[in-house]
């Protein structure tokens, strides 16, 4: 059973065989079925080595397969390997013959890629490594993001109050959202000391305490 597929070059319709069928029909035999790889096997109770490229067979087995008269057949092959195409080595019973240039146009595409995707990864590699310090520069430097005026910390966003009161209305408290927001943007979103980093808990703080923030040290926690 044939795998795989072959390169038929665009640049075969050059090619005077292609205006006779029993020519292009032997030609097109021989590439689909010449060895894709090195392979050894057994012929005649011999061990040979059958390169990529090449085959062994026959006059008769060609004639066979294709449907042209085993006279005609040889015709071609000794025309086949006039033109170069072809190089081939007769014995008594069979016959080897090895398709000329076959690395050239037969490589797999998996074999002109690999350098190139072997340089292309490199690249890349190279850009995200770049990216990656860039980014880690960047963290470095970075030590506040303002929101309009309000300095924060970089991983806090100020919420906007229709934010707080659907948090308070999911969990049923008394905090008055434009109170909540109020106090703390007058206080550049600062808990004490320190940056605000969760303003949810800091709902969740205020409901054990009034609503309204009379005392400081009620919610400055």
């Amino acid at each position: 059973m044939y795998r795989g597929y072959i390169k038929l070059w665009r640049c075969i319709a050059d090619n005077p065989i292609t205006k006779k069928p029993e020519y292009i029909s032997v030609w097109i035999y021989l590439l689909y079925s010449v060895n894709h790889s090195d392979s050894e096997i057994i012929f005649n109770n011999k061990k040979m080595l059958i390169k990529s490229g090449s085959m062994i067979t026959s006059r008769a087995k060609i004639a066979e397969n294709t449907g042209v008269q085993e006279s005609k057949v040889e015709r071609i092959l000794k025309y086949l390997k006039t033109e170069q195409q072809i190089e081939q080595q007769s014995f008594s019973k069979y016959r080897i013959i090895s398709i000329c240039n076959w690395p050239k146009y037969q490589q797999t595409e998996q074999q002109n890629e690999q350098p190139v995707n072997s340089k292309r990864t490199a690249s890349e590699q190279q850009v995200n490594t770049n990216k990656n310090d860039k980014n880690d520069k960047n963290d470095k430097n970075e030590k506040n993001i303002y929101v309009g005026n309000t300095p924060t910390h970089k991983h806090f966003l100020i919420p906007a109050v229709e934010e707080i009161s659907a948090y308070c209305q999911h969990r049923d408290n008394q905090v008055n959202a434009e109170k909540f927001f109020d106090f703390y943007s007058a206080k550049g979103w600062m808990i004490g000391k320190n940056k605000m980093k969760d303003w949810k808990a800091a709902v969740r703080t205020w409901e054990q305490k009034d609503s309204t923030p009379n005392k400081k040290e009620a919610w400055e926690i």
